[in-house]
C-alpha cells in the first residue's frame, strides 16, 4: 500500500515538474530519432523519427520548445506525416507548422479529429499536453486495412492502415531500409494496460497482417524502438497476445510469463481507469467501450473499427 501511495504521488508530481527530457539519437541506417518526455523520469517517452527532411509523427506539445530546438539543429523539415490523432503523436504539429511551415500529410481516418480537435482526459493533458487542432495539406485516401504508396524526395513509403489501438492508426514501411515506423502497433513484447476504447481483436489482426507481410528489420516504435530483429519482436508480441487471449477465454490455461494477474494500480488510479489491465481483459472479451465523442465525429462504425472490406 505504501508503494502504491508513493507511485501515485510521484505521478501527481508531474503536474508541477517542468524538467522535460529531450534527446536525439542517430540510428545506423540514417534515421534520426527524437525522444521526449515530461518530468525527470518520464512515465512514457515519446519518439518521432526523421529521414532527411521528412518527419514521422511530431512529439508532444509538452516539450515543444526543447524538441523544436533539437529538430531545428538537423535542418528544416519539409513534410510531416502523422500516424494517428493521439496527442502524443500529433500534439506538436502546430509548433512544427510555426517553425518550418512543412507540408502536413495525414490519412482520411484521422483528418476530422486533428482538424476539429478531440476530448482529452486530465492525465493526457498532464503527461502530453493539450492538443491544438491543425489543418492538413494532404489527406490520403487510404483503403481500410490496406495500404498505398507515398512518394517523397527522402524515399518511397507504404502507408498501412492498422486499426485497433485507434480506428485511424497507420504505420509506415520503408522497404529500402526494411524499417517499420510502427506508431503504437508494437509498444512492447507484452503490455500491462490498455485504454478503454482499444479493440483487441483489431489490434491483433493488424499486428498479424504486418508481421506476415513485411520483412521488418528496424522497428521504430512510437515508444520503444527495436533497432534490430524487428520482425522477431513483432512475432513475440503476437505470440503473447495469442497466449493471453487463450488464458482469458479459457481460465484453465496457463498464464503466459506469469504476469497476467497483476493490475498496475498506480496507472489505473492516475488515469481514473482509462489505462488498466482490466481493460485488456474486457477488450479480449469484446467489451471495449467506444468513445461517444469520437463516434460523433467519425461515425460509430469507424470508431468501432467496422470498416467495409
Amino acid at each position: 500500500m505504501k508503494a502504491l501511495y508513493v507511485s501515485v504521488t510521484y505521478r501527481a508530481f508531474l503536474l508541477f515538474d517542468q524538467n522535460d527530457v529531450v534527446e536525439r539519437k542517430l540510428f545506423d541506417d540514417g534515421v534520426i530519432g527524437y525522444r521526449s518526455g515530461h518530468g525527470r523520469k518520464p512515465i512514457m517517452s515519446v519518439w518521432c523519427y526523421r529521414i532527411g527532411e521528412t518527419l514521422i509523427d511530431t512529439g508532444t506539445i509538452k516539450e515543444e520548445d526543447k524538441l523544436l530546438e533539437c529538430i531545428r539543429a538537423d535542418g528544416p523539415v519539409k513534410r510531416v506525416y502523422v500516424t494517428h490523432h493521439h496527442e502524443d503523436h500529433s500534439g506538436n504539429m502546430t509548433g512544427l507548422i510555426r517553425a518550418f511551415n512543412p507540408e502536413v500529410v495525414i490519412s482520411r481516418y484521422a483528418e476530422p479529429l486533428v482538424r476539429r480537435g478531440f476530448r482529452q482526459y486530465l492525465y493526457q493533458k498532464v503527461i502530453w499536453g493539450r492538443f491544438r487542432p491543425f489543418k492538413p495539406d494532404i489527406v490520403l485516401d487510404l483503403p481500410a486495412r490496406g495500404y498505398l504508396n507515398w512518394e517523397t524526395p527522402d524515399g518511397d513509403f507504404e502507408i498501412h492502415h492498422c486499426p485497433g489501438h485507434s480506428h485511424d492508426m497507420t504505420v509506415l514501411w520503408d522497404p529500402v531500409r526494411r524499417a517499420l515506423f510502427s506508431a503504437d502497433l508494437y509498444l512492447g513484447r507484452q503490455i500491462r494496460f490498455m485504454r478503454r476504447d482499444e479493440i483487441w481483436s483489431e489490434s491483433k489482426k493488424s499486428l498479424q497482417r504486418i508481421t506476415d507481410q513485411l520483412p521488418v528489420r528496424h522497428l521504430y516504435c512510437g515508444h520503444h524502438p527495436v533497432t534490430e530483429k524487428g520482425r522477431a519482436a513483432l512475432q513475440a508480441k503476437l505470440s503473447w497476445m495469442q497466449e493471453f487471449e487463450t488464458h482469458i477465454m479459457n481460465k484453465t490455461a496457463k498464464a503466459p510469463y506469469g504476469q497476467l494477474n497483476q493490475e498496475v494500480w498506480d496507472v489505473r488510479l492516475f488515469t481514473l481507469g482509462d489505462g488498466s489491465e482490466k481493460n485488456i481483459r474486457r477488450s479480449v472479451q469484446g467489451r471495449f467501450k467506444i468513445r461517444e465523442d469520437i463516434a460523433r465525429q467519425v461515425g460509430y462504425n469507424q470508431a468501432a473499427c467496422n470498416f467495409e472490406e
